[in-house]
């Protein structure tokens, strides 16, 4: 699941980038005011730029959206099917803090391998119920 949403964003982020190379029309960004070699370098600053704001508030809403099908009303299927309820509490307490990480510290996530490695981690993290 992990390798795949480090592919969709990978393709995602690939694709919309080279559409915005090549299907460059509108008035949010004219050509004339990117003409020329220095044009073209602040340009392609721009898309960078673009681009890791649109990271950033994707990690946010993944977070959001993490957050609430764990505690609003429509829950996570996947979570529901788990019977015994101390497994599915530690299965959702670890989504829960990983989601907390991402929507608080969105800045410490600035690439998507950042967010599933993670992931990863947070798997070994056992929470105390005390």
């Amino acid at each position: 699941m992990l390798s795949t949403i480090e592919n969709v964003w990978t393709e995602f982020a690939r694709e919309f980038l080279e559409l915005w190379c090549t299907e460059a029309h509108g008035e949010a960004y004219p050509r004339t005011l990117f003409s020329g070699a220095p044009g073209a370098a602040r340009l392609e600053a721009e898309r960078q730029a673009y681009m890791e704001r649109l990271f950033g508030d994707t990690v946010g809403f993944s977070a959001a959206k993490i957050i609430r099908r764990i505690l609003g009303l429509a829950h996570n299927a996947d979570f529901e099917l788990i019977e015994d309820p101390k497994q599915r509490a530690i299965c959702e307490a670890r989504s829960l803090r990983l989601a907390r990480a991402m929507m608080v510290e969105t800045a410490s996530f600035p690439t998507i391998g950042t967010v599933t490695k993670a992931a990863r981690e947070v798997r070994d993290w056992r929470p105390d119920f005390g």
